[in-house]
This record gives C-alpha cells, sequence and structure tokens, in this order.
C-alpha cells in the first residue's frame, strides 16, 4: 500500500472511530498512533519539497508532526501538510501577509490565514479573506488590543472596520456603544464568566491590492494554551489554517485522530447542507476540502478546474465585490474612496454567461455527489469492520 493509500485510509478510519465514539459504541482504535504519526511526517517533507518549488525557504518542522515551516521576513509561518501543494504563490501571500500584520490583535504576532487564503495556489478567485486568532482565555489585555484595532476609522488607508460581534452583540460602524462593550468584557473576564468564552469577531473591507479590494474577517478564538486542542476542536480547523508567528511558537497538533476525523466528518455535514440549499459553489469549496484532506487528488483537481472556468470566476467575482459594496455602504460615507473603486470594479465586470454558469455548476453538483456516495460506501465498509 503506498503512503498516499495509506494515508487515506487513516483518514476515514478517523471519521469512522469518531462516529463510533459518538454513538457511544465502544471499540479497539484500527489506527496505530506512532505509524500515523510518521506518516504525517512524511507528508510534511513532501510539502517542504512543494514549497521550495515556489521558491520558498521552507523546512520540515521539528516541533510538531505534520508541519513545513516557511522563513517569511523574519517571521516562521507553519504550512499544514493538508495545504502544502495548494499554498499561494509567493506573490500573492506577500498580499496576505501584509494584510495579516495590519489585523492582528495578538502582539506578538499570532495569527492564522484559514479558508480559501491557503488554497490561492490551487482554486477559483479569492472572494474573502479569513483570519483566527486563538487568545488566552480571560486575559484583560487582549480586550485592550481589540479595542486599538476596532476603534480606529481606518489602518493604513487600506482596512476599514465595519461590524464588531461579540455574545450574541453586533456593534456597526461608527461603533458608539463600543465603550460598554469592552467594560462588559473585561468585567466578565475579571470574574472569569462563562460570557468570557464568547468568541470576538471583527468584520472590515480591505484593500490588498490596488484592484484587490475585498470583505476580511478576523475571528478571535478563546483557547487554553496548557489544553490547546480540547479548547479549540469544534471552534476552527487546523488543517485548514497557516500560522504566521512573530515568536515561533508551534500552531496546533495534526496527528490527533479525534481532530482530524471531526474535521473530515464536519467537512461531509457541509457539502451535504450545501447542496441542499442549492448553493453549488459552497458545496464545491466544502467537497475541494474534504477531496483534499482525505487524498483524492483526482477528485480535487477535477473540482479545481471547473472552479477555474471563466462563467464561475466571473460570478465569484462579481459576488465577492456585491458583497465589499454592501458593508462599505454601512459606513454611510458614499465619498468613501474604496466604496467609489468597488463600484467602478462592477461597472466593468461583463454580463454572466447563464448558460455556460449553469453547466458549470451542474457539472460540479454531479461531481460532488458522486464523491459523496463513493465516501459514503468506503465509510460503511470500514464501520462493518468493527
Amino acid at each position: 500500500m503506498s503512503n498516499i493509500e495509506l494515508y487515506r485510509e487513516f483518514s476515514l478510519r478517523a471519521a469512522c472511530e469518531c462516529r463510533l465514539r459518538a454513538e457511544g459504541i465502544e471499540f479497539e482504535t484500527a489506527c496505530p498512533q506512532a505509524e500515523f504519526v510518521k506518516l504525517c511526517q512524511e507528508h510534511a517533507a513532501l510539502s517542504k519539497v512543494s514549497l521550495e518549488l515556489y521558491g520558498y525557504d521552507s523546512s520540515v518542522s521539528e516541533k510538531l508532526p505534520g508541519y513545513a515551516e516557511i522563513n517569511y521576513r523574519g517571521y516562521v509561518v507553519f504550512v499544514p501538510y493538508t495545504v502544502a501543494i495548494h499554498f499561494p504563490t509567493p506573490s500573492k501571500f506577500e498580499r496576505i501577509f501584509e494584510m495579516a500584520l495590519q489585523i492582528s490583535v495578538n502582539l506578538p504576532c499570532q495569527i492564522l490565514v484559514s479558508g480559501s487564503g491557503v488554497l490561492g495556489g490551487a482554486i477559483y478567485t479569492l472572494g474573502d479573506l479569513d483570519y483566527c486568532e486563538y487568545f488566552q482565555r480571560f486575559d484583560g489585555a487582549y480586550i485592550n488590543n481589540l479595542s486599538r484595532k476596532a476603534c480606529v476609522e481606518k489602518i493604513d488607508d487600506v482596512l476599514l472596520p465595519v461590524y464588531v460581534k461579540w455574545n450574541g452583540r453586533r456593534l456597526s460602524w461608527p461603533f458608539d456603544e463600543i465603550d460598554a462593550l469592552l467594560n462588559e468584557a473585561r468585567s466578565s473576564f475579571a470574574m472569569q464568566s462563562t460570557e468570557a468564552l464568547e468568541n470576538w469577531k471583527v468584520d472590515y473591507v480591505g484593500q490588498i491590492a490596488e484592484d484587490v479590494i475585498l470583505p476580511v474577517t478576523n475571528m478571535c478564538i478563546p483557547v487554553e494554551f496548557d489544553n490547546w486542542n480540547a479548547t479549540a476542536v469544534g471552534k476552527s480547523w487546523a488543517f485548514q489554517e497557516v500560522l504566521i508567528s512573530s515568536n515561533g511558537n508551534p500552531p496546533r497538533d495534526l496527528t490527533t485522530f479525534n481532530s482530524l476525523g471531526s474535521y473530515v466528518n464536519w467537512l461531509r455535514s457541509e457539502v451535504a447542507a450545501h447542496l441542499a440549499k442549492k448553493n453549488f459553489l459552497k458545496a464545491t469549496k466544502r467537497a475541494f476540502s474534504l477531496a483534499n484532506v482525505t487524498f483524492r487528488f483526482d477528485i480535487s483537481q477535477s473540482l479545481a478546474e471547473i472552479l477555474c472556468r471563466s462563467a464561475i470566476t466571473q460570478h465569484t467575482q462579481k459576488k465577492a465585490l456585491e458583497e465589499t459594496q454592501h458593508l462599505l455602504e454601512q459606513r454611510g460615507n458614499p465619498e468613501c474612496a474604496l466604496l467609489r473603486k468597488v463600484q467602478d470594479s462592477l461597472s466593468l465586470i461583463s454580463e454572466t454567461n447563464r448558460a455556460e454558469l449553469d453547466d458549470g455548476f451542474k457539472r460540479c453538483f454531479d461531481l460532488v455527489n458522486g464523491f459523496l456516495s463513493e465516501f459514503d460506501s468506503e465509510l460503511a465498509r470500514y464501520k462493518a469492520q468493527y
């Protein structure tokens, strides 16, 4: 059995064992930990080679198995083996990196790029940028840093805050109630209230290039650093996150079966949910990630080819610009320079070829549906072996 086939078996068994555990079924694991760790490190070595082909100064991480490290402008960038093959080219990553420095709340910088931003070497037009930061639960200093980032009108003319969300509440720019919200957060932190466990989310509009203006989000998640995996699992996924670190601290462990199985099952449920809503673009992106993490590169390559078709690319660009325009309009400044640029860009997009777009989405639907059927059949076969 090749390494790819062996890893594929591990990923499916991890998903299967997660489901059995959730059903309260006792079983003996069929996934030897030492063998899996070795396999992750072998794939990290392949990731290093892949990144070097792009021109990055890369090495295999000695701190945690499964990561390649990039030395980048005085920072360490931790790249999981699950995304390295599709990591953005240096010219694309430079824009993502610069925005990360602008948006980061933590000092020193410890910020993750998640979602489609880490797959920029493979597929579709970038419609948004999602970042994620972990902070030590009940750390009051973090709130002060958040205030510094969220309460300014703009950051270096390229980043405009639009919304702050915390504990079920959403404030819109100009955040008239921000002081009361931050004081509430400080009080709950001081009392170690369960309300302090909620995530912060700040929505921005950012300009990452002269002709690229898009929604930018930073999700701030409280964790316990001495129990990292337990408190972070289910809130975000290490397998689709790239850490930009100013002090070289390692990210989360990639070699726990429960985390891998949970991620695979989450992707499977996400694909089904978006298909049911007829959101074929989102379903296809999730299916791409599912194929990627289970090493079905034949499927991910086919999906990437469909997503790169001109009608779908144009559709993605238009949707992203419309969302960006909506966010900028919420700030109530019709003379905003970024808003005018977005409106100009929208006026230049020609009418989408509807027949080509429908054909592309039908191909996505058929391919994703077939992939899910194969996935479910394989999972049932493994489940029967326990």
